[in-house]
Parts: C-alpha cells; sequence; structure tokens
C-alpha cells in the first residue's frame, strides 16, 4: 500500500527543515540526535513521509518548540498558501541570505546594537516601499 502525503506533511517539514537550518545542523546531525537515517529526515522535510506523533515531540524538544510551531498557519497554508506570510516566511528563511542574515544577528550580544539593526531593517523597508516603482 502507498500512502500519500499531502499539504500537512509537506508544512511540517518545511518548519522542520527551517528550524533545522535557523540553529545551524545538518541533516546528518538532526538525524543523530533523532537516531534515524539522514535520508529518512530528508523525506520528512521534503514532505515525501509522514512524521509519526512521538517523532515530531522529539523534533520539538530537540529544536526547542512547541509542537503547534510545526502546525503555524496551516489552514492559512491549505487555502492559499501563496497569498500566506507564513508561506512566504518559510520560503524565504530557507535562502542562504536569509540564513545568513539571521545567524549574523543572533551573534550581536548588545540589546541596544540588535535594535539598531531592527531599526535599520524597518527604515530600509519603509523606504523601499515609498519609493516609485
Amino acid at each position: 500500500m502507498n500512502r500519500k502525503t499531502d499539504p500537512v506533511d509537506e508544512q511540517i517539514g518545511l518548519r522542520i527543515k527551517e528550524r533545522r537550518r535557523l540553529l545551524g545542523f545538518s541533516t546528518h546531525q538532526l538525524a543523530g540526535f533523532l537516531g534515524i537515517s539522514y535520508q529518512q529526515l530528508y523525506k520528512y522535510e521534503n514532505g515525501k513521509n509522514r512524521v509519526s506523533s512521538a517523532q515530531l515531540a522529539k523534533m520539538a524538544r530537540l529544536l526547542n518548540v512547541d509542537l503547534d510551531y510545526f502546525f503555524n498557519g496551516q489552514n492559512a497554508y491549505l487555502l492559499h498558501p501563496e497569498k500566506t506570510d507564513s508561506f512566504n516566511a518559510a520560503r524565504l528563511a530557507n535562502e542562504p541570505d536569509t540564513m545568513k542574515l539571521v545567524k549574523s544577528y543572533i551573534s550581536i550580544s548588545d540589546p541596544r546594537t540588535r535594535g539598531a539593526v531592527v531599526e535599520l531593517v524597518t527604515s530600509i523597508t519603509k523606504y523601499l516601499g515609498k519609493r516609485p516603482a
């Protein structure tokens, strides 16, 4: 019997990959922590295999997130994935520049400097939004 996966499996896989990358784990490292092969983790992350509830709970603990993290925005994703902020954020989170930016931001220990970075990015965003096309 060939079990089919659905958009929920893809969403969960995308969130696993997003968090793994954000924390700087390779597929081999996270798979080792979970006691599974990296091929199995790859299948989870790409929505090819379903993640059991026990395995998802273990991943949540290892990735330091609530179970809700994997389902956040799920209803909007199922209705119109291309129109949701969570879908676009998950897609952007997997881009190398985004990961580089987040890692750099995390490495800043001074709260005032972090605040200045947020203000800078916010100002750039506002500026670009006001510019003529």
